[in-house]
């Protein structure tokens, strides 16, 4: 056995997993998903800059209750694959587990490298007392979660993950068994025309003596306090769910207002006091692929253009505190962010992501017109198992 900073995998071949450091190495680590889905037409690229300040411990405030682990997989000189083992205490204690995550993960269509990476992650987390793996998650459920295994082909939304269909197979292989599906759906401009299903939304708005508007940029930092409330409350109870912590929610609250519309944030209030809110983000995806997610040094002199020609946006979130829900307000929600989205030009939508469990939003979502499109699911094994399975 090695030192734990590397882990070589039980082949006969030279497949090597070392755990890096260096800045050099963390953005080959980055740039390894661009060169496996090279050939890919439905591969989004990342920007690389944003994925190295999630992954910078002195400057993502998520390490604030946690530590990670980043290992690349070579053989012959040539990197195969790479994943990420990530222990947040939050996790812990909400859940009240001994779990740890596995996440970022990429590599080739190869047994060996998969049982490699896996290995080598899970040796981290039991150096670190973890009993239970859960992913691939990019670091929390607060960011892009899920292994895609239904709707292949199809370019991802913003934020949402993408893998090629023997991802699934590779990790099953591994004694890693579903956990949890995590469920998009889309709606195109022709499926919300059911005017009888919108007229039962607003009645129960007003039954419930709540009013809607939009997010006030002018006092921004006062309306994330309304928001952060309702986000850590309103899914308090879900599974996999971990509050954001203040410092957290703002720093992802200021990256995404770099692109926020505020038309289509919503907030719901009663009395005064925000009870619900949703957000949607246009889908800049199609805009990034065009110029390879390169923005410099010529991609910023396209992107304004392509942004104009960006027609669909993703609700990225809808929460509503207890005792307002089933009454109605999500549908009112995003019935005015789709109308609100048409208003500006956009004709399509993404409702993503949703636990598979969460059944009155799935019915909501379907009765505003939302078709399952995709479906992302979350592995968890007990760490002994992809341990030995990794090893034989």
């Amino acid at each position: 056995m090695t030192s734990p900073s590397s882990a070589p995998s039980s082949s006969a071949r030279q497949v090597r997993v070392e755990q890096i450091h260096r800045s050099a190495e963390r953005r080959r680590f980055v740039e390894y998903a661009r060169a496996l889905y090279r050939n890919d037409p439905a591969f989004v690229p990342p920007l690389t800059g944003a994925v190295l300040h999630q992954l910078d411990e002195r400057k993502n405030p998520f390490f604030a209750h946690a530590e990670q682990a980043l290992f690349l997989a070579r053989e012959g000189g040539r990197i195969r694959g790479r994943i990420a083992a990530i222990v947040d205490r939050d996790l812990q204690e909400r859940h009240g587990r001994a779990v740890g995550v596995f996440g970022f993960l990429e590599a080739e269509d190869d047994a060996e490298v998969f049982a490699a990476l896996l290995e080598a992650a899970t040796l981290w987390l039991r150096e670190r007392g973890v009993q239970e793996i859960l992913g691939p998650i990019q670091h929390s459920t607060n960011y892009e979660a899920g292994l895609l295994v239904e709707g292949f082909g199809i370019p991802p939304a913003l934020m949402m993950t993408y893998n090629p269909p023997y991802y699934a197979p590779r990790l099953e292989a591994l004694g890693l068994a579903k956990a949890m599906d995590l469920l998009a759906f889309r709606i195109v401009d022709a499926g919300v025309t059911e005017e009888r299903f919108r007229r039962i939304a607003t009645r129960a708005r007003e039954r419930a003596g709540i009013s809607l508007r939009t997010l006030d940029l002018e006092f921004f930092e006062r309306e994330l306090e309304g928001i952060r409330r309702v986000y850590n409350e309103a899914w308090q109870e879900n599974w996999g769910f971990v509050p954001l912590r203040d410092a957290e929610f703002r720093t992802q609250a200021r990256e995404m207002r770099r692109i926020v519309r505020p038309q289509l944030v919503v907030l719901a209030e009663k009395d005064g006091a925000v009870v619900a809110f949703a957000m949607a983000l246009p889908d800049v995806n199609p805009a990034l692929a065009a110029v390879n997610s390169r923005i410099f040094p010529l991609g910023w002199l396209r992107l304004p253009f392509l942004m104009k020609r960006v027609r669909a946006i993703r609700v990225v979130t809808l929460g509503v505190l207890e005792g307002f829900r089933h009454s109605g307000i999500e549908a009112a929600m995003i019935l005015e962010i789709i109308d609100r989205g048409r208003e500006l030009g956009f004709n399509e939508a993404e409702l993503s992501w949703v636990l598979e469990t969460n059944q009155p939003m799935i019915k909501t979502i379907e009765a505003v017109g939302g078709v399952l499109s995709k479906r992302y699911r979350l592995y968890g094994a007990e760490l002994e198992t992809v341990l030995a399975k990794s090893r034989s």
